[in-house]
């Protein structure tokens, strides 16, 4: 097995187990995040959609690099890339778009256009 999937792999375990209590949010947020790449200072994890992005970056960021941590033995800055919104630093990858396929990439968007539209909604109820 490749060790970036290996890390990722175990990582997204003890993520799940975390989230025990809450199996829709590890299914919603982190079913597919990948280890694109790894090196001492940095780890960078890709998902398929903007908001996905968004949502690791800024809600679950801490839980990952703890949890990142505590499986490689050091700490490293985690960043975070979409397919929709690649990151030009990350050299590393080439195409993110080559590891989703065109179906599941356009579900995604279909589902990440319905969640932008309730939290817009939302948004829009509270003012």
């Amino acid at each position: 097995m490749d060790d970036l999937q290996e890390i990722c792999g175990t990582l997204k375990d003890e993520i799940k187990k975390k989230l025990e209590t809450l199996p829709s949010v590890f299914n919603l947020w982190f079913s597919d995040l990948s280890l694109a790449s790894l090196t001492e200072e940095e780890a960078v994890f890709n998902t398929r959609t903007t908001l996905k992005k968004k949502v690791l970056s800024t809600k679950y960021i801490d839980m990952i690099s703890e949890t990142l941590t505590d499986i490689i033995g050091f700490p490293v800055e985690v960043k975070i890339s979409s397919v929709d919104e690649p990151r030009e630093e990350t050299k590393e990858i080439s195409d993110p778009r080559a590891a989703f396929s065109d179906d599941s990439l356009e579900k995604s968007a279909e589902h990440e256009k319905r969640i932008e539209d309730l939290l817009s909604s939302t948004d829009s109820t509270k003012k």
